[in-house]
């Protein structure tokens, strides 16, 4: 429940593993974070639609506890497994009753080292490909 841990402002993906599991074949690929969802409009404050926006930044595996309405807040607090060999998600482009856009704004709680010419959590911006290539043109 301590996700995300880290060192040195690194991530450090754990996994937990039965004895019989083969050491070459584990893949630490998903660490647990807290997200913010910002900016919802407040129609929209409840765990249903939260669950709708956030499935694009990885698999939910929880909620702040409390009521299913928001109303009294300005945010949302989701618990979600991401996929850390992934891009981060920002924030999601929503479509509302009405017809109007809304930008939602993803903010990552306890966020170590984030690449940010690629924004990937594997490697820091002075180790990245894409950052070496673009400096160099």
């Amino acid at each position: 429940m301590g996700e995300p841990w880290s060192f040195n402002k690194y991530l450090v993906a754990l996994k937990r593993v039965e004895r019989s599991s083969d050491v070459k074949n584990l893949v630490f690929d998903r660490t647990d974070f807290w997200i913010q969802l910002h900016d919802l409009p407040i129609g929209c404050l409840n765990v249903r639609v939260a669950k709708d926006v956030i499935w694009i930044a990885g698999v939910v595996v929880g909620m702040d506890a409390g009521s299913d309405e928001y109303e009294e807040s300005y945010l949302m607090r989701v618990r979600v497994g991401i996929d850390v060999i992934k891009l981060l998600c920002k924030g999601r482009k929503i479509v509302l009753r009405s017809g109007e856009e809304n930008w939602v704004n993803f903010k990552y709680k306890r966020l170590p080292s984030v690449c940010y010419w690629c924004g990937r959590l594997t490697h820091h911006d002075k180790d990245c490909l894409d950052g070496l290539r673009r400096r160099g043109s």
